[in-house]
């Protein structure tokens, strides 16, 4: 009985799981659209300028990362199992995902901190924050990585 209530909540979970990657797919490419929408407008206008470039760069590179994190929990967490999964599979997948966060954050960063310096440089200080806090979690994956080596001698 035990069994079948636990099959149960990971039918569920899957469930919810591929619902989510399908959403989260659906918006990345409604953002990716959009994006080149927005560029091919700009055309025409006559009003493109890098700076509109590399906002609808930062729009696709971040829908790119999204597709990457509906790509991750489809492939680990429905696909995979927690039954079939091994340790190092489960740092590997932890590392991809990290990576996935610090692609998403590192240029949210250098995208606010191109607007702010056109703007008002004084106002440096969140995208200088945001930055270093990024490199800090890079170091954050660093470490973790050189620990679980040594842990795997």
């Amino acid at each position: 009985m035990r069994d079948n209530k636990t099959k149960f909540v990971i039918r569920v979970a899957n469930i919810g799981y591929i619902m989510t990657a399908i959403i989260l797919f659906l918006i990345a490419i409604w953002i990716v659209i959009a994006s080149v929408f927005n560029v091919v407008n700009d055309v025409r206008s006559g009003t493109l300028t890098v700076y509109n470039i590399l906002d609808e760069v930062a729009l696709i590179v971040f829908a790119f990362a999204v597709i990457d994190v509906s790509k991750y929990l489809i492939l680990e967490e429905v696909l995979r199992g927690e039954q079939d999964r091994k340790p190092a599979q489960a740092r590997k997948a932890l590392r991809k995902l990290v990576i996935i966060i610090f692609t998403a954050l590192s240029l949210e960063g250098l995208i606010t901190a191109i607007q702010y310096a056109k703007i008002d440089v004084t106002k440096m200080i969140y995208p200088g924050i945001l930055i270093f806090v990024t490199t800090l979690y890079l170091v954050g994956l660093g470490v973790y990585q050189y620990l679980n080596s040594k842990s795997e001698r």
